[in-house]
């Protein structure tokens, strides 16, 4: 074969850049003739959402991102109905796809990470979930959306003293005051410590509480408690007689313990005298009133407890204990006709609100008084 000549080979350059040019031109005029992506289905999404119409919103955001690959706003919140929706395996699959693109900005990156701390937790890893949001914290101090969130899952999971800590800095951040809540975290961590035998510790944070707020009613009763699982029994009785006089209206919840813990001492005559004190600035107290009226019984003076019982009754007809009671020392005292009475009058009543304790968030009932509601996790929400 002969080899080309100088103008064969010029021919031949010349061919091949036209037909580079006739590639070229075409390439571009197809990229600039190609329809660019309409914002509207996005739009439409973005609106459902704020109508609260997650089905459309979900619609409209996977007809988004079919039509623009590159909004990343519609991917973000597409997983996040996706993980609203209990599929947070998708959602989780969605994020750390987004997070692995180039060129995302920090805001972006930001909202991303958020959205796969979210997933973690709604599949179970709070722990990972949580570490994430802490970072993100970190970085972006004061945040008070990534706060809130925390302070949930800080909740949720019995962290009292990491809740204390973000709940304060919530509070500085809104230049707000709930020494409350405040109290009532630092009470919780304390009753977690005593249930390790941390009595210790748990003490100096149920003061911790009354520092914070001095009508804290369970930090008087639990600070008692420590003591008393200490076998420092003056100090538990001072604490519960200090509630008592902090705040007499729930000194019933500390009855029984001062009385046990008196009897031991040797000093049960005292109830009476610490009932009668209550009495004398609130003569209604129908719960004081039983628990004075029980004194009598348990001592054998029959004819005072049945006038006492007598005298709650009349203030509160509906009071179950004392009907209950009552009819007892009536069938001892052989009034049998009495206690049929008294017997039928209870059957038209169901047990009394001095048995149970209703939270004012879920309606939730307990016979005992608690300061987190174990169905909805309010604090500090029954009518104690």
């Amino acid at each position: 074969m002969e080899p080309l000549n100088v103008n064969q080979v010029l021919s031949l350059i010349a061919a091949t850049l036209i037909l580079l040019l006739i590639i070229l031109f075409f390439w571009s005029k197809a990229r600039t003739s190609k329809k660019k992506a309409s914002p509207q289905k996005y739009i439409d999404a973005l609106k459902a959402l704020v109508a609260g119409d997650d089905n459309l919103a979900f619609t409209k955001l996977r007809e988004a991102v079919l039509e623009d690959t590159d909004n990343i706003d519609a991917y973000l919140k597409l997983g996040d109905l996706l993980r609203k929706r209990n599929r947070g395996d998708k959602a989780l699959e969605i994020h750390r796809q987004l997070s692995l693109r180039p060129n995302l900005d920090g805001v972006a990156k930001h909202d991303i990470q958020i959205s796969l701390a979210l997933d973690y937790i709604s599949l179970g890893h709070s722990d990972k979930g949580v570490s994430l949001l802490e970072e993100l914290l970190k970085e972006d101090k004061g945040n008070p959306g990534l706060s809130e969130r925390l302070l949930e899952e800080y909740e949720k999971n019995n962290e009292w003293e990491k809740a204390f800590e973000i709940k304060k800095q919530i509070l500085k951040h809104k230049q707000e005051k709930d020494n409350r809540i405040l109290a009532y975290y630092r009470v919780l961590e304390g009753n977690q410590k005593a249930e390790k035998g941390e009595y210790h510790q748990a003490r100096l944070a149920f003061k911790e509480a009354l520092h914070y707020d001095e009508s804290c009613v369970p930090a008087y009763i639990f600070l008692g408690d420590a003591y008393y699982l200490d076998r420092r029994l003056d100090e538990a009785v001072e604490f519960w007689k200090k509630l008592i006089e902090i705040k007499p209206e729930a000194g019933y919840l500390v009855f029984e313990r001062l009385e046990k813990t008196l009897f031991e001492k040797g000093r049960f005559q005292d109830m009476a005298e610490i009932y009668n004190n209550i009495l004398r600035e609130n003569p209604k107290d129908v719960r004081t009133m039983y628990a004075l009226a029980s004194i009598y019984e348990k001592k054998g003076n029959v004819k005072a407890a049945i006038e006492a019982m007598t005298d709650v009754l009349e203030i509160d007809g509906d009071f179950y204990p004392a009907m209950k009671d009552l009819i007892n020392l009536y069938r001892h005292n052989g009034q049998t006709d009495k206690a049929l009475r008294i017997s039928q009058q209870m059957a038209e009543y169901m047990p009394g609100k001095f048995e149970n304790y209703t939270c004012g968030n879920c309606n939730y009932v307990s016979t005992e008084p608690l300061w987190l509601c174990p169905q909805c996790r309010k604090i500090n929400s029954f009518n104690i």
